[in-house]
């Protein structure tokens, strides 16, 4: 008897970085009129705010993948299985990422936010070149 296990793996990297400017201001021009025969005059006040920006993103992202095929024979008086089993651990607890945030008003500085996820993350062992490794199993067949 013969067992035949096709694995397939594959791991994304992604980095990306943002960069940009903002520039605003306001404009409040303010007219007056004296008419030249000494009458009333009068005033008026306009007020026009205005911002110019620009932001660019590049993103870089890497993605790895890996094949492997796992055959074993079994005696024909065994029965058998190959049994999966992985080459790492579960992370579980919290990624941390730190970002400037967008909702500012004009004219405050930017504030740094660091943020909590919750997370739940297989790591593969840095000394297996493969996620998973196949156990063959196998016991006497009945009679």
């Amino acid at each position: 008897m013969r067992g035949d296990v096709y694995g397939r793996g594959q791991v994304a990297e992604e980095n990306s970085s943002t960069s940009g400017w903002s520039v605003g201001g306001k404009f409040t021009p303010k007219l007056t009129s004296t008419p030249a025969d000494g009458g009333k005059g009068g005033e008026g006040a306009l007020e026009v705010s205005f911002t110019y920006s620009y932001s660019s993103t590049s993103l870089n992202r890497q993605m790895t993948s890996q094949e492997d095929k796992t055959e074993v024979e079994f005696p024909a008086d065994k029965k058998g299985s190959l049994q999966g089993r992985r080459d790492g651990a579960y992370y579980v607890g919290y990624l941390f990422v730190d970002y400037q945030g967008t909702d500012k008003a004009p004219g405050t500085p930017e504030k740094e936010h660091l943020k909590a996820v919750p997370a739940r993350v297989y790591v593969q062992s840095a000394r297996t070149s493969t996620p998973v490794t196949y156990f063959k199993y196998q016991e006497s067949a009945p009679q």
